[in-house]
């Protein structure tokens, strides 16, 4: 059976009108009576999609079904075929993420109650999160049902079960209004078509005292941002060969972002720990220099990592 507890809060991405829940053995169908949007939940996954979605948003579905970020592979390649080895791969290809997660991240802070994770791609943020207190309700969601698919695998392979996963819009949460004390995000607000509105949904959707942690966002000056967006950078091959938005602001720009959707205190941590970067030689070597630097150099002059802590 669904959690009321959680479930019910949901509302139509559209019209933002609560929606009509009707759970049978085996089925379960979500209306909205203002609008007549009826949503589908096909294995496992609710879609609670936006009727309209732009580019940015489709490619990151045509992404995902043709394996992820850790597969080139798009335009008319075959369907990603999901099994225990795409799984292993997910997992071996966020190894540092999944690290920095569970060495820095979960010791520090209290994960409780319902928790939202935004962006979830393979969902090993909300798989660890779960699997490190059962007693939290937690949601994955991401703009891709394939992404969350992988997801859904990703969970039996460690023994851990999140308690929903939605397809949705960061941009338009599906969700009322002080509904989770947690909203994680893992690299994500960067892929936004909109940033500064996904923050405002953020801002929305978490109670008053509730918090924000994202982790592993880019930043860096103007000059880095141009030779990021360039054809010679990593972000403008993605946007390039890929169809998604892959941006980059200042660390005063996210701080803005934060502050002008209403968050009261926003915490902006420099990651310069180069042990958590070892995916490449050459990374690694990059933030072994930045961690000899001070922060305001790191943050004046290279491109860098950070976390983002926001409570409302």
């Amino acid at each position: 059976m669904l959690n009321d507890t959680v479930i019910l809060q949901i509302i139509c991405p559209d019209c933002k009108c609560k929606l009509n829940i009707i759970q049978t053995e085996g089925t379960l169908k979500v209306t909205c009576s203002s609008c007549n949007r009826t949503f589908t939940s096909n294995n496992g996954i609710i879609n609670l999609l936006p009727k309209a979605i732009n580019n940015n948003k489709r490619n990151e579905e045509l992404l995902w079904s043709k394996g992820g970020y850790f597969s080139t592979e798009m335009g008319n390649a075959p369907k990603f075929v999901i099994n225990q080895q795409s799984v292993e791969t997910a997992l071996v290809y966020k190894h540092d993420d999944i690290r920095y997660l569970l060495e820095q991240i979960l010791p520090k802070y209290i994960f409780e109650g319902n928790i939202l994770e935004i962006g979830s791609g393979n969902c090993y943020g909300a798989a660890f999160i779960k699997k490190s207190n059962s007693s939290a309700i937690v949601i994955a969601s991401d703009i891709s049902p394939s992404a969350l698919e992988i997801g859904i695998h990703l969970c039996e392979s460690i023994n851990t079960k999140i308690d929903y996963f939605i397809s949705c819009d960061c941009e338009s949460i599906p969700f009322e209004d002080n509904s989770f004390d947690i909203v994680f995000g893992a690299a994500s607000l960067h892929h936004l078509s909109n940033t500064e509105l996904g923050i405002a949904e953020i801002f929305r959707v978490l109670k008053k005292g509730g918090l924000y942690i994202g982790i592993r966002e880019p930043a860096s000056n103007r000059f880095f941002r141009k030779i990021w967006k360039s054809k010679l950078g990593s972000a403008g091959s993605i946007e390039k060969n890929l169809g998604v938005k892959d941006e980059i602001y200042h660390i005063k720009e996210w701080r803005n972002f934060f502050k002008k959707a209403g968050f009261e205190k926003i915490d902006i941590k420099i990651d310069k720990k180069w042990e958590f970067h070892s995916s490449h030689w050459s990374i690694m070597l990059y933030y072994k220099f930045l961690s000899l630097l001070p922060d305001y150099l790191v943050a004046s002059l290279f491109l860098h990592g950070i976390d983002i802590i926001a409570s409302k």
